[in-house]
């Protein structure tokens, strides 16, 4: 393969570089491909483990000063509670002593009531003797007559006849007193057939039902309805002697003047 002369001539006048120039074509340009790749490569690796080991640095500082805020905060709440319980201790053995101090003054009075009421008990029988040995004993029993709890007989007789006069008494002062009676006041509504009816002479009526144990209060006329005016009369009577029922149907006796009778209020006097 021979050049041509021309070519020769310009690779001699303006040197090999000025003829590359021009050439388009790289032989080695997948050498140059490979080392631009490995350059690449090597620099994501450099780039990735430095990111790579702040990340843990910033990590491994933040978790150290999250350690120490909590051991702080575990060790400030953990003192206050040892102080709580001390104080609450405090308290408790206060209120210990207070309660044992007075559980013994307690003690000391029930221990002198015992003694006070077991030297009671012990004195009575040294007192009491009986009575026929103290007369045949003579002047020493005579002494003891003094504190005799039982008294003689003659006492006991005199005892016996105050008390029978006390109870005669009071069985001739209660058969005196009047005996209590029994009382209850009813209010009655007496209805009328209508308003035609004549209520004074209803009133009268009613009123004209008499017997032992029943007495006529106050009365009035109440409107009911219509023009129709019920009459409302007080009744005092004895429970003993008296019946409401049968004053009941003692007044509707008057079915020409009466429709019905109702207990509008009761009480016991």
């Amino acid at each position: 393969f021979i050049l041509p002369f021309e070519i020769c001539k310009k690779m001699t006048q303006n040197g090999l570089t000025s003829v590359l120039k021009h050439e388009t074509i790289c032989m080695d340009a997948h050498r140059y491909q490979d080392a631009d790749r490995q350059y690449q490569e090597y620099c994501a690796k450099r780039s990735s483990s430095d990111v790579s080991s702040v990340k843990s640095h910033v990590r491994s500082h933040h978790a150290s000063h999250v350690e120490g805020d909590v051991k702080e905060t575990n060790n400030s709440e953990i003192v206050q509670r040892l102080q709580k319980l001390s104080d609450e201790n405090k308290e408790m053995r206060k209120t210990m002593s207070e309660m044992s101090s007075k559980i013994k003054i307690l003690e000391d009075i029930m221990r002198e009531i015992t003694l006070s009421k077991g030297d009671i008990k012990v004195a009575k029988p040294e007192s009491v003797k009986p009575l026929n040995a103290a007369k045949q004993n003579g002047p020493s029993a005579a002494d003891d007559d003094d504190v005799d709890l039982f008294g003689s007989d003659e006492e006991n007789e005199d005892d016996a006849r105050i008390r029978e006069e006390r109870l005669k008494a009071y069985e001739n002062k209660k058969s005196k007193k009047p005996a209590l009676i029994a009382k209850s006041s009813v209010v009655l509504d007496v209805k009328p057939w209508d308003d035609e009816t004549d209520m004074k002479a209803l009133e009268e009526a009613v009123r004209s039902i008499s017997t032992e144990g029943l007495k006529w209060g106050a009365g009035k006329l109440v409107p009911l309805a219509y023009g129709i005016k019920k009459l409302q009369l007080v009744a005092i009577v004895e429970d003993d002697k008296v019946s409401i029922d049968w004053l009941q149907e003692a007044i509707q006796e008057h079915e020409d003047l009466v429709q019905s009778v109702d207990i509008a209020a009761f009480n016991k006097l």
